[in-house]
């Protein structure tokens, strides 16, 4: 008699092998976007005309420190710079800003302070700001000159939301027409044949208040 011997083998209950801690994880990489700050003057060409009676020939603001605020996280550092000059003049006007780390959300706020300390020019003492042109006063071409010493805090709502991958632009308005035109340039004294208004001219509180509105967001803007 032949006995057939079957040996059964029970695979259902046997375990597979356990995974390694070594096995890849698939982990898409991190998302980045770029926020860039642009300034937009007024008027659009400077050096430039303003009206039929002023011309600028240059501009210059000295920014000690800007920061650009965002809801989730005011104050970060990575939408922040310090020591920034902003100047247009026959050869030069000013470089956008670029934040290539800010982090992603909505920024509603810009903060600045113009200080003195940013605007040391070999030739001129240093100002906070400084707009020097030509006016037409009762038919006659004269120089002028407009200038400020001590600091000024300016900040001024804005929009921009900032989804990576996609950056976000922050259009800033400088409106030197509105400085400008609201100077009484008549009344100013002459001082080395030129018009000027600095610190001690009765004129300074309001034309420091014009350079606050001066800086806004630019929703004329278009991209």
């Amino acid at each position: 008699m032949r006995w057939g011997i079957v040996l059964l083998v029970g695979l259902a209950g046997c375990p597979g092998p356990a995974p390694s801690d070594d096995a890849p994880v698939d982990m898409a990489p991190p998302q980045s976007a770029t926020l860039h700050v642009t300034w937009n003057p007024r008027p659009d060409v400077l050096p430039g005309d303003v009206n039929s009676s002023i011309s600028v020939d240059r501009v210059t603001f000295g920014i000690d420190s800007l920061r650009v605020v965002g809801d989730a996280g005011p104050g970060d550092p990575r939408t922040s710079i310090d020591h920034l000059k902003l100047e247009w003049d026959s050869s030069d006007k000013p470089d956008a800003i670029t934040f290539d780390n800010a982090p992603p959300g909505l920024y509603s706020r810009m903060e600045w302070l113009l200080d003195t300390r940013n605007l040391l020019r070999e030739d001129d003492p240093i100002y906070v700001f400084e707009i020097v042109g030509d006016v037409d006063i009762s038919g006659s071409d004269e120089k002028f000159r407009l200038r400020e010493t001590a600091q000024l805090p300016i900040s001024f709502d804005i929009q921009a939301d900032l989804l990576p991958p996609n950056d976000a632009t922050i259009d800033v308005r400088v409106d030197v027409e509105r400085i400008v035109t609201a100077v009484d340039f008549e009344s100013l004294p002459k001082v080395d044949g030129e018009r000027l208004l600095d610190h001690g001219d009765p004129q300074m509180p309001a034309i420091r208040a014009k350079v606050v509105e001066a800086f806004s967001k630019d929703d004329s803007a278009t991209r």
